[in-house]
C-alpha cells in the first residue's frame, strides 16, 4: 500500500502549477512595487526640482535686481567719470579710473542700505531686506527670509566691502511647492557685486578747443574781422584788481569783430566789447546744442575817445556770475538762448529760504544784475525762453575818476531793481555835500558842524544815532535823525542829520485815503527797512572838474531787500518827481528800448528776478518814438526758492571748475569750502601765485625746453587721408603762420599744435585758416583782416599719438598728467562700459 502510494504521481502537475504561480505572484509583486515606486520617486523627483527651479528663480530675481542697480550705478558713475575726463587726475591724486569706482561703490552701497554713505574706510554695512524684496514679486516675497530686526523693527543683512567688490552675507529663501506642501526647498548664498569693468579711455575734450589762452584773447583792431570755430578759453592770469581792463578774458575792441561758434565758451574774467566793435556767439555746427557762455561779467563800453555803437549778439545758455553792463552809447545787445544771472550771495555755505532771508548780497560783485548804463541803447530779449536775474543792481564805483587825486574806499549801495538804467539811481538820491561845507547846511542831509557853527546850539540829538530835532530860520524843533558815517579822509566819524520831512514832500508821494503815510521814513526805520545806524549811505566821489573838495552823495540805505524794491515801486509809480526821472530815463534807451521775453503761442519759458524790471512799454510810445520806461516784477516773494538756491549753488561750483579745469566735477572745486574764485586767496583768479592757472594745471611749464622747436608728422585721418600735421614749441611767443612756414617742408594748409610760454599771434584768412589747438600762458591774438580758427580734434589727437610713439618725444611729455592721460585715453579706445555680468554666487547652499 505504502509502496503503490509512494509510487502514485498523480496531483505533482498541480502542486508544479502552484509553485509556479507563487513565484509569478512574487515577480508580479516585485514588478508592481519597482514600477510604484519608480512612479513615485519620479513624483518625488520632479517635486522636488520644481521646487528648486522655483526657489532658484527667487535668488535669480534678487540677483536680477542688483544687476539693474549695478547696471544704473555704472552708467551714473561713467557719466561722472566723464565729466570729469579732461582732468583725469583729481587734486587729491586719484585716478580716474579710483573716482569711477569710488563713484560706483557710493551709488551701490547707498541705495542697499536705505542711504548709508559709503567710507572706503569702513568695510562693514548692513543692507535692507526691504530693498531686496523690492525685486520680487509679492507671491515670491513670501519665500524671502528676513534677517534679525533692530530696535527699530527694521531686518538687515550683513554688507561686507571686500576690496573693491560688495558682498551680500546670508542670503536665503525658503519655497514650499505649490500642491505639495511636503515639499519645500531652502536656498543660502552670498551675493558678490564687483565693480562692472570700464574703459574710461574716450575722446579727450581738451581737443575739442581751438584756443587756450591764459590770459586774453583779444580782437582789438578795426581792421579785424575774427572768426573761431572750436571752445576757447580766457584766463586772466595777469589780472591786476585794481585795473579794470586787465579783468577782461575775452577783449573787442577798437571796431573789432568776433564771431564764435562752439560748445564751450569759458573765461575766467568778464566778456569786454568796447569802442564800436562787434561779438557774436552761436553754437557749433557739428552740434545741435546751444553754446554755453560761462563769465563773471558782459560788459560793453565807449572807447577812449567816446565811440560807442557796439553790437552783441548771444545765442547761448549764457552762466553770468555777475553782471551784464551796457554802458556804451548806441550800442545794441541782442540774448538768445537761455540767461542766468544766477549769483544773488557770496557764501552759499549758510543760505536758508525758510524763513526768507530779508537780505541778499551786500556787495555788488556777488549779485547779478542787467543794467544800462549808456545812452541810446538796445537790448533786446525776445529770443530768450528763461531769464534769471537773482540779484540787485548797485552803486558801485570804489575807484577813483582820471582826474582824481586820491582813491576813496565807498561801499557799495545796493537799489531795489535787477534790471535798470542808470538814472534810476535819482529815486535813491537824497542830497549832497562837500568837504569843505558847501551845501553842508542846506538840502535834506546837514553837518552837524556847519550848522553848529552857524547857528550855535541849532541841533537837539536825543542820542547817536537816533531821532532829534533841529532849528530853522523858520521852525523851531524841526524833527530830523541824527546819525554819523566815517570821514572819506579816514580821520574820524562826521556827524549828519537828515531832514526827512522835507525828503518826503519834495518826493511827493501822496497820503493814503485814510491820511496815514504810504512814503513814512521813520517808520521805515524803526520796521528795520532802512540801516538804523546810518538810514543814509556815503558815497564820496572827488573830481576836481566839479569841485577841489570831495563830494559827498547820499543814498538811502536799504537793510530789507524787499523793501528797497518796494520803495523804488513806489517812487516809480506815485512820486511827484517822476515825470521828470521819466524824460531822463529815455535818454538811456533807443527808440527800439528794452525787450522782455514774450511767450506768445506755444513758446514756454519764465521770467525770475529777485528785483524789479525796468523795460520799454513800445505800446505807449512819445513823440519821439521812445516806450514809456515800466516797471516789472516777476517774483513778488523777491527771495530765493528751495530749487532756485539748489541751482545757484551747483552753478557756482561749476563756473569755479570749469575755471580751474574746464570740467564740470573737478575735485579742488567741489571740495572747496569756497563758492567762487577770489582776487586773492589760494584759489585765486588769477591762479598765478598759487599755480591753478590753467596752463601750469595742463603743461609742465619749467619743462619747456629754451627756444622754439617746429616740425611736423605724417597723420592719418579716419578717411583714410595722410596728412601732415605740424607742431610749434616756443618758451617765448609765437605768430602764425609766419614762424611755421618758414620752415622748409611746413605748409600753411597744414593743422597744428602749439605750445607757447608767450603770446600766440594768429593771421592768416578764411581761405588760410589756423586748423587745431593753441595753448597759450598768455595772450592769443587775432589780429588779420579775417583770421579764421577752427579747431580740429582728430588732428591733434593723432599728433599726440604719433610724438608719444617716438623714442625722443617733442611735446607729449611736456604735458601734464592731465592732460597727457585724457589724449592716451583718446587713442583707439571707445570709451564704454564693460556689459558683462558682474552679480555673482559664493558660499551656495541647498537645504544647508
Amino acid at each position: 500500500m505504502m509502496k503503490r502510494f509512494l509510487k502514485d504521481k498523480s496531483g505533482s502537475s498541480l502542486v508544479l502549477v502552484m509553485i509556479c504561480m507563487s513565484f509569478l505572484i512574487l515577480l508580479a509583486g516585485a514588478v508592481i512595487t519597482t514600477t510604484i515606486t519608480n512612479i513615485y520617486l519620479k513624483s518625488s523627483q520632479k517635486a522636488t526640482q520644481e521646487n528648486f527651479y522655483q526657489t532658484d528663480s527667487i535668488l535669480d530675481a534678487i540677483a536680477a535686481g542688483i544687476q539693474n542697480e549695478s547696471s544704473a550705478a555704472s552708467a551714473s558713475a561713467y557719466e561722472k567719470a566723464l565729466g570729469e575726463y579732461n582732468a583725469s587726475l583729481t587734486s587729491s591724486g586719484n585716478s580716474l579710473d579710483n573716482k569711477y569706482i569710488k563713484d560706483f561703490l557710493t551709488d551701490m552701497v547707498s541705495k542697499l542700505t536705505g542711504g548709508t554713505a559709503y567710507d572706503p574706510n569702513i568695510t562693514s554695512y548692513q543692507y535692507l531686506d526691504s530693498v531686496l524684496e523690492s525685486y520680487l514679486t509679492d507671491e515670491q516675497a513670501k519665500s524671502y527670509v528676513r534677517h534679525t530686526a533692530d530696535s527699530n523693527g527694521i531686518t538687515k543683512g550683513n554688507l561686507v566691502l571686500d576690496g573693491d567688490a560688495l558682498i551680500l552675507k546670508d542670503v536665503k529663501v525658503i519655497k514650499e511647492h505649490d500642491t505639495r506642501k511636503d515639499y519645500e526647498t531652502t536656498l543660502t548664498t552670498d551675493i558678490r557685486i564687483e565693480v562692472p569693468t570700464v574703459s574710461t579711455e574716450a575722446h579727450s575734450e581738451y581737443l575739442n578747443y581751438a584756443i587756450l589762452a591764459d590770459n586774453q584773447i583779444l580782437a582789438d583792431n578795426g581792421t579785424i574781422f575774427a572768426k573761431v570755430n572750436g571752445n576757447m578759453y580766457a584766463g586772466t592770469v595777469e589780472r591786476d584788481a585794481t585795473k579794470e581792463d586787465t579783468k577782461a578774458g575775452i577783449v573787442i575792441s577798437g571796431g573789432a569783430k568776433l564771431k564764435i561758434n562752439a560748445d564751450q565758451i569759458i573765461t575766467r574774467g568778464d566778456v569786454s566789447v568796447s569802442g564800436g566793435s562787434a561779438l557774436e556767439i552761436g553754437k557749433s555746427a557739428s552740434s545741435d546744442k546751444n553754446a554755453e557762455l560761462w563769465a563773471e561779467n558782459i560788459l560793453t563800453s565807449n572807447s577812449s575817445t567816446g565811440t560807442g555803437g557796439n553790437e552783441v549778439n548771444i545765442n547761448a545758455t549764457s552762466y553770468i556770475a555777475d553782471d551784464m553792463e551796457i554802458a556804451g552809447d548806441d550800442d545794441s545787445v541782442t540774448l538768445k538762448g537761455k540767461y542766468y544771472g544766477y549769483n544773488f550771495v557770496d557764501n552759499y555755505s549758510n543760505v536758508v529760504v525758510s524763513p526768507a532771508p530779508k537780505k541778499l548780497s551786500t556787495k555788488a560783485e556777488y549779485s547779478s544784475s542787467i543794467s544800462i548804463n549808456g545812452h541810446d541803447d538796445d537790448l533786446l530779449m525776445t529770443g530768450l525762453s528763461e531769464l534769471v536775474l537773482a540779484g540787485r543792481t548797485f552803486i558801485s564805483k570804489k575807484t577813483t575818476y582820471a582826474n582824481d587825486v586820491k582813491p576813496l574806499n565807498n561801499p557799495d549801495i545796493e537799489l531795489g531793481e535787477s534790471l535798470a538804467v542808470k538814472s534810476g539811481q535819482l529815486s535813491y538820491f537824497v542830497g549832497a555835500v562837500t568837504s569843505s561845507g558847501s551845501g553842508a547846511t542846506d538840502g535834506f542831509v546837514k553837518r552837524v558842524d556847519a550848522l553848529e557853527n552857524a547857528n550855535p546850539g541849532c541841533v537837539h540829538a536825543t542820542s547817536v544815532p537816533g531821532k532829534g530835532t533841529f532849528d530853522t530860520d523858520s521852525q523851531k524843533g524841526r524833527p530830523c535823525y541824527y546819525f554819523e558815517v566815517p570821514g572819506s579822509d579816514g580821520t574820524g566819524n562826521v556827524q549828519y542829520l537828515f531832514d526827512y520831512l522835507s525828503y518826503e514832500e519834495r518826493i511827493g508821494i501822496p497820503d493814503n485815503a485814510d491820511g496815514t503815510k504810504q512814503f513814512d521814513v521813520l517808520k521805515m526805520i524803526t520796521d528795520g527797512e532802512l540801516d538804523a545806524e546810518q538810514p543814509l549811505k556815503l558815497y564820496s566821489r572827488k573830481d576836481k572838474n566839479v569841485s577841489a573838495d570831495d563830494i559827498h552823495y547820499f543814498y538811502l540805505s536799504f537793510v530789507d531787500s524787499k523793501a528797497a524794491s518796494r520803495f523804488f515801486d513806489l517812487f516809480y509809480n506815485q512820486s511827484a518827481q517822476q515825470t521828470i526821472y521819466d524824460t531822463v530815463n529815455k535818454t538811456y534807451v533807443d527808440t527800439i528800448g528794452i525787450q522782455l521775453p514774450s511767450f506768445a503761442g506755444n513758446k514756454v519759458g519764465y521770467i525770475l528776478s529777485s528785483g524789479n524790471i525796468m523795460y520799454s512799454d513800445n505800446t505807449q510810445k512819445d513823440v519821439n518814438g521812445k516806450g514809456k520806461i515800466a516797471l516789472r516784477l516777476d517774483n513778488t516773494l523777491q527771495t530765493p526758492s528751495n530749487s532756485f538756491l539748489q541751482f545757484a549753488k551747483e552753478s557756482s561750483k561749476l563756473y569755479m571748475s570749469k575755471q580751474l579745469a574746464l570740467v564740470d566735477d573737478y575735485e579742488t572745486a567741489a571740495n572747496s569750502s569756497n563758492w567762487r574764485l577770489y582776487e586773492t586767496g589760494d584759489l585765486s583768479k588769477s591762479g598765478k601765485s598759487d599755480s591753478t592757472n590753467l596752463f601750469n594745471t595742463l603743461v609742465k611749464v619749467n619743462d619747456i625746453p629754451v627756444g622754439t622747436k617746429i616740425g611736423h608728422y605724417p597723420i592719418t585721418r579716419e578717411n583714410g587721408n595722410t596728412v601732415q600735421c605740424g607742431y610749434i614749441i616756443s618758451d617765448g611767443d609765437v605768430t602764425w603762420p609766419n614762424d611755421y612756414t618758414n620752415q622748409a617742408g611746413c605748409s600753411l594748409s597744414d593743422p597744428c599744435f602749439i605750445l607757447a610760454k608767450g603770446k600766440v599771434t594768429v593771421l592768416g584768412s578764411d581761405a588760410n585758416s589756423f586748423n587745431g589747438l593753441i595753448i597759450s600762458g598768455n595772450d592769443v591774438e587775432l589780429a588779420a583782416a579775417s583770421t579764421t580758427v577752427n579747431s580740429d580734434s582728430e588732428a591733434i589727437e593723432k599728433l599726440f599719438e604719433y610724438d608719444k610713439k617716438q623714442a625722443k618725444p617733442v611735446f607729449y611729455n611736456l604735458m601734464q598728467e592731465y592732460f597727457r592721460k585724457s589724449v592716451e585715453a583718446a587713442i583707439g579706445n571707445d570709451g564704454s562700459s564693460s556689459n558683462t555680468n558682474n552679480v555673482s554666487y559664493e558660499n551656495w547652499k541647498k537645504n544647508g
